[in-house]
């Protein structure tokens, strides 16, 4: 087995850079974490376009395609979303909507229009359950 004697251009610090700690949201550059607005905190009224502005928003940042161009009714396969992807994107609405999603949401609810309302039920069934 051969092993690098060097570590690589950038070093190992290149590597996981984008990496944010769990323990404080901080990336490894050390600026804060964006803030997390919980879906089940805003006005019934509000969830709906804030759960669709935080789909868009993941889903333009993993896949790499503009958010205007993130249709409501568009599979997410039509925009390059495989598996890998999918799991990334879970992780991220996790954590930006504080809503515990299943591993295949991205394939079980295909479009930003039938997860924002996926995100919209669950966040009036955290509401009215006090979660």
């Amino acid at each position: 087995m051969v092993r690098p004697t060097t570590p690589p251009p950038g070093g190992r610090h290149a590597l996981f850079e984008h990496v944010r700690d769990p323990r404080n949201g901080k990336s490894r550059e050390g600026s804060a974490a964006e803030p997390i607005t919980l879906l089940r905190d805003l006005p019934a009224d509000e969830v709906s376009d804030a759960a669709m502005a935080v789909i868009r928003s993941v889903v333009a940042a993993e896949t790499g395609v503009p958010e205007h161009r993130i249709e409501p009714e568009r599979p997410f396969s039509d925009i390059g979303l495989d598996s890998v992807m999918g799991i990334a994107i879970r992780g991220k609405l996790q954590q930006s909507t504080g809503i515990e999603l299943p591993a295949a949401i991205l394939w079980t609810h295909p479009t930003p229009a039938a997860l924002t309302r996926y995100l919209s039920a669950m966040a009036e069934g955290a509401r009215s359950t006090g979660r």
